[in-house]
C-alpha cells in the first residue's frame, strides 16, 4: 500500500505541494515557510529589483562588496577576503550608512567603487567612486611573474624535436622540460626556434 506524501498549501500561488517544496523556517509552528520555493524566489527577485530601483543600482554594489570580502563561497573571495580585505563594521552592519557616504561622495549610476590603497579594506577613508576605465588603472602590483617556466637552451630544443619525432606527446615533453605544452607546440610548428634543427 502506497504511503501518502505529506503536503502543504502555498499561501501565494495556492497550489498544494510536497513539504520538500518549502524551505525551513524556525519561527513557524510547522518549521516551514508559508510560500513555496518558487513563489519565495519570485518574491526575492521582485524585492531585489525594487531595491535596485530605489537606490539607483547602489544596492548591488553593496552586496557584491560584502560578498567578495566576507563570503568564502564568492567567486572572487580569494582576491579580497582571502587576502585580508574586509568591509569596515560601519558599512558591513548598515546599508543606510554606506548609502549616506555614497551620496556625499558623488555616486551616480554607472560609477564603480574603488579602493584608493589596494592593500587596505573598504572604508570611507579608503574608497571613492570612479569610472570603469579609472578602476582598471588602479590595480595592485603583480606579485609574481606571469610565466613560471624556465627558458630552454638550444640543446634542450634539439631534445624536444627528437622526442616529438619519437612520438612522445607534447604534454609529457612539457612536464619533462618544465615548460608549458604551448611552448612545445610552438617548437613543433616552428613558430619559435626555427633555426634549430
Amino acid at each position: 500500500m502506497a504511503t501518502a506524501i505529506a503536503t502543504k498549501r502555498c499561501t501565494v500561488c495556492g497550489v498544494t505541494r510536497p513539504l520538500t517544496d518549502f524551505s525551513n523556517h524556525r519561527g513557524r509552528r510547522d518549521g516551514l515557510t508559508s510560500r513555496c520555493r518558487a513563489c519565495n524566489a519570485a518574491h526575492c527577485r521582485a524585492w531585489y529589483h525594487r531595491k535596485q530601483q530605489e537606490t539607483a543600482g547602489l544596492y548591488s554594489t553593496y552586496v557584491a562588496m560584502k560578498g567578495r570580502c566576507h563570503v568564502p563561497s564568492h567567486e572572487h573571495f580569494a582576491l579580497y577576503g582571502g587576502r585580508g580585505i574586509t568591509v569596515c563594521a560601519e558599512w558591513r552592519d548598515s546599508f543606510d550608512s554606506f548609502r549616506e557616504w555614497a551620496n556625499r561622495s558623488g555616486y551616480v549610476p554607472g560609477l564603480q567603487i574603488d579602493r584608493i590603497d589596494n592593500s587596505k579594506g573598504y572604508c570611507p577613508e579608503n574608497c571613492r567612486f570612479v569610472t570603469a576605465a579609472q578602476n582598471c588603472q588602479n590595480k595592485r602590483a603583480r606579485t609574481r611573474t606571469i610565466r613560471t617556466y624556465t627558458k630552454l637552451e638550444t640543446a634542450q630544443v634539439r631534445e624536444v624535436r627528437s622526442l616529438l619525432a619519437g612520438g612522445l606527446s607534447q604534454r609529457v615533453i612539457a612536464q619533462r622540460m618544465k615548460v608549458s605544452p604551448s611552448a612545445i607546440g610552438s617548437i613543433k610548428t616552428r613558430r619559435t626556434w626555427r633555426d634549430v634543427a
